[in-house]
Order: structure tokens, then C-alpha cells, then sequence
């Protein structure tokens, strides 16, 4: 025997009985369902919920962030340094022209 649940109608306050199977799928899908006199229903993600998520889904993005730019200065250290050694040679090669023009 299957169970049900029993809903109102937001309209008209009529008994609605949900099989528990249509009620789960309803809660989860969010598809419409009728009254026995036709009024449209739906069940609505709870608010809770909705900031819940988005909460979740900031918190994920700004862990990617995080990540990135430890990515980014690890990045910039490296560069720092190639440019450090470029100077240094430069300098050096500027050094050997000066000193072929004393020559």
C-alpha cells in the first residue's frame, strides 16, 4: 500500500494526497501539480535554501580566486627573479662594450 501526503490547495484549501513517489519527484523537479478544482501548485525552492546554495557557490568561487592568485604571485616571483638575471647580464654586457671602447 502506498503511502501519501497530504497538501491544501493555496487557493481554495482543498485536500490535495501525494503517492510518495509523486510527491518526492514533485519536490525535486519543481513541476506543476493541480488541485482537485484545477488551482495550480508547485513546490518553491525554500529561500534557506536558495542563499544556502548561492553561499555554497560563492564560497567555491572564492576558493578558486584564492587559488589563482597564489598561482599569480608564485608567478610573479619567478618572473621577478628572470628579470633580476637579465639586468645582471645586461649590466655585464654593458661592462664588456664599455670596455672594447677603451680598448
Amino acid at each position: 500500500m502506498s503511502e501519501y501526503h497530504e497538501l491544501h490547495c493555496t487557493e481554495c484549501k482543498a485536500a490535495i494526497f501525494l503517492e510518495e513517489e509523486n510527491y518526492k519527484r514533485r519536490l525535486s523537479d519543481g513541476k506543476i501539480f493541480f488541485c482537485p478544482n484545477g488551482h495550480e501548485q508547485v513546490f518553491r525552492e525554500p529561500t534557506e535554501r536558495k542563499l544556502q546554495k548561492q553561499i555554497d557557490y560563492l564560497h567555491q568561487h572564492v576558493e578558486a580566486l584564492e587559488e589563482e592568485n597564489k598561482y599569480l604571485h608564485h608567478a610573479i616571483n619567478g618572473y621577478k627573479g628572470q628579470l633580476g638575471k637579465l639586468k645582471k647580464k645586461i649590466k655585464a654586457l654593458e661592462e664588456l662594450h664599455h670596455d672594447a671602447r677603451v680598448l
